[in-house]
């Protein structure tokens, strides 16, 4: 969001500073930069914006400038960030969705900003600002706005994430229609009868009860000299029949209409019942299933394919497999389990065992035993020692996480070149052999050249004290990495200052 103000003074030292800069060669990263682009300045809590509630949630996750703490200022949490409608948010406080006003005098927020609202702000442990949409640049924006049970209850601008709090306006109650007394309605719609045995079936009935009548219960004529009265619950009953023969059964419905106890029935809750008599079923073959064998079949370290032997015949068929890995799992499978594969994570031996379940005579069978079961080991996986490249340290990992981008099996690719100091002699060691008796300027073992002009008798001085020249990573160089760093700094701050000079769009 670029913003109103500054002053002739200060654009003419931006561009002073940012044309040095440029001279210099330097290459600086200015936050804001592409602030041309809608939401895509310093203003912006998510620069650039959010394109969808996904993109929303990713963006908020990594927390850009401080987001969250920006979003919680406004009671948002991340678990309230999806579910939202498309809206659009007006200078003037409102907020709109579907054509109509859900929200008024409506506040955002953004970095280092909220001039011109004398009512701004600041949001603690941040560098941003509550302030009124007043300041808006554009008189309508896009967002995306969460209601609850019909209420605003907070927006996100689309271009530049920008959390919005407003007050909600109430929905308009819709008035309940006044429905003129009607004649009360009470029937027996219908019965029928569902077989659950030979002998057994069960009974539905449907009626209906309105405009001030309701359904008390049900009293059912099984049509074997046998009656049951039940209450508002009995709309399903059963009744087992002793003795084969057709049964004409009816049910009557009971009502309370007005204060009168009232019934009703009819042809259409009336049904018939035919019980046959005791079949005779020949002798058959007993049905033969068995689990025969389960067999274990390594495809990697960590991982086994087990397949099941089974015998079902005569009437008997597999209808699942329950296998147990040993490891805390078990898993439940159809008939498609006869081969599964499972994988462990710890080394160590497991037993194995499956239970197959077979339909025999309409009856579940189960079978398992000694055969089907079978024991795996998982070996430990192996580990190595590898070269960092880009630490250049000699570190130990698993094999399986070996990666020749980052890794080498060359333990000499770790060494670094460097000077030792009292030998002036230049060779090759480990990173963690350095000591202060180390340096990786060579030109510290290069041996100058004297003109032999220059070479005078004097008298011997006395020897010197030893000096250890210790890693260059000194004051010095911790300073003048500061003045540069200060100075690209100083030259961002100018920049930005006059971009921000050039006028005031969020």
């Amino acid at each position: 969001m670029e913003l109103y103000g500054g002053n002739m003074n200060r654009k003419i030292v931006a561009l002073l500073v940012g044309a040095l800069v440029a001279i210099a060669g330097f290459a600086v990263w200015i936050p804001g930069a592409d602030a041309a682009t809608p939401g895509c300045d310093n203003v912006a809590v998510i620069r650039c914006g959010v394109k969808s509630e996904a993109d929303l949630l990713a963006k908020y996750d990594s927390n850009p400038n401080s987001a969250q703490k920006i979003f919680q200022s406004f009671g948002i949490s991340r678990s309230d960030l999806g579910g939202f409608t498309s809206g659009t948010i007006y200078k003037d406080g409102r907020v709109v969705v579907g054509g109509k006003t859900v929200a008024t005098s409506a506040r955002t927020a953004g970095h280092n900003w909220g001039q011109g609202d004398p009512k701004r702000e600041k949001i603690a442990g941040t560098d941003a600002y509550k302030y009124s949409t007043s300041q808006l640049a554009s008189d309508a924006r896009p967002v995306m706005v969460k209601m609850v049970s019909g209420q605003f209850k907070f927006a996100v601008m689309n271009d530049c994430g920008n959390p919005v709090s407003a007050t909600p306006v109430p929905p308009t109650p819709t008035p309940t229609p006044v429905t003129p007394k009607a004649t009360p309605v009470y029937t027996c719609d219908k019965l029928t009868a569902s077989k659950i045995t030979r002998t057994k079936y069960t009974l539905t009935t449907a009626a209906t009860a309105k405009d001030g009548a309701s359904i008390t219960g049900y009293i059912y004529d099984f049509g074997d000299d046998t009656t049951q009265d039940l209450g508002i619950n009995g709309k399903t009953a059963e009744h087992e029949y002793a003795k084969p023969g057709t049964y004409d059964v009816s049910v009557t419905a009971k009502f309370t209409v007005n204060g009168q106890v009232k019934t009703a029935t009819g042809a259409a809750c009336k049904t018939q019942i035919t019980v046959a008599p005791v079949p005779v079923t020949p002798k058959e073959t007993p049905p033969v299933y068995s689990c025969d064998k389960l067999s274990a079949s390594k495809i990697t370290r960590t991982k086994y394919a087990f397949s099941t032997t089974t015998t079902a015949k005569d009437g008997a068929t597999v209808t699942g497999y329950t296998y147990n890995y040993g490891d805390g799992t078990t898993e439940k499978l159809d008939t498609a389990g006869k081969t599964i594969e499972h994988e462990y994570t710890q080394a160590g031996t497991y037993t194995v065992s499956v239970e197959v379940e077979f339909a025999a005579n309409g009856k579940t069978k189960t079978s398992d035993g000694a055969d089907c079961t079978v024991k795996v080991t998982i070996t430990p996986e192996n580990t190595l020692q590898v070269c960092d490249i880009a630490n250049k340290v000699i570190i130990t990992i698993n094999e399986s996480d070996f990666d020749s981008t980052k890794h080498t099996k060359t333990l000499s690719e770790c060494d670094i070149k460097v000077c030792q100091i009292s030998t002036k002699t230049i060779m090759k060691i480990s990173p963690e052999d350095v000591t202060s008796d180390y340096t990786t300027d060579l030109k510290k073992c290069e041996t100058p050249v004297v003109p032999a002009a220059a070479v005078t008798t004097t008298p011997a001085a006395p020897a010197a004290p030893a000096t250890v020249e210790l890693p260059h990573t000194g004051a010095a160089d911790i300073i003048s990495g500061s003045l540069g760093l200060g100075t690209m700094s100083g030259a961002g701050y100018y920049y930005l200052a006059s971009r921000r000079a050039l006028g005031k769009r969020l």
